[in-house]
């Protein structure tokens, strides 16, 4: 279950790393705060 993307490459000619959110990433996070909201309740 991957929940973020991690892309490495270059950009004028520097390092550059991109992380980014999936879609399952989001799912999972919705979730969490769901459960919270209940808990806080």
């Amino acid at each position: 279950m991957f929940y973020k993307n991690i892309k490495k490459g270059f950009r004028n000619n520097y390092r550059h790393t991109s992380v980014g959110i999936t879609k399952k990433g989001i799912d999972a996070f919705e979730e969490y705060v769901e459960a919270i909201k209940q808990y806080i309740k």
